[in-house]
């Protein structure tokens, strides 16, 4: 199919564990991706094939091959990321891990901040989902915050 193809070209998803099924151009992906950052890319492809109406996306996060990342390390690893950008206020930020899912809560000043800090978790390895509870300007994050698979 041609989503299929389109996420053959494109270097930063694995194919071989993603099932693609299309009818009344609906896009349906099954499987299992390595990781969120994949996931999320997947579901672009799918969605920029010309005449898909929709993607519904069934793909799980599976970790490759090594053993899952410890919680501890994960959250560390999320603090060093978002450390890596300057629009993140750390001071501000508090991360948390647990089985996988990420949750951050604080606060920021600007929905940029927020964007950022958001974009720097997804492309984290071995994040199962991100619980954004951080909130912009006095407003309250997304309720549960941006779900991934799980």
């Amino acid at each position: 199919s041609q989503v299929r193809a389109a996420l053959a070209r494109h270097g930063g998803v694995k194919t071989t564990a993603i099932r693609v099924s299309v009818v009344d151009a609906i896009v349906k992906l099954n499987g299992h991706v390595a990781t969120l950052l994949e996931k999320r890319a997947a579901q672009g492809i799918a969605a920029g094939v010309p005449n898909v109406r929709a993607v519904i996306d069934d793909l799980m996060i599976q970790p490759t091959d090594r053993a899952i990342t410890a919680d501890e390390v994960l959250a560390e690893r999320a603090y060093e990321q978002l450390a890596a950008n300057p629009s993140v206020p750390l001071d501000r930020i508090h991360v948390s891990a647990r089985d996988g899912i990420l949750t951050v809560r604080g606060d920021v000043d600007h929905p940029y901040q927020w964007q950022a800090l958001q974009t720097e978790l997804e492309s984290l390895e071995d994040v199962r989902e991100i619980r954004n509870e951080v909130s912009t300007l006095g407003r309250p994050g997304p309720s549960g915050g941006r779900k991934g698979p799980g």
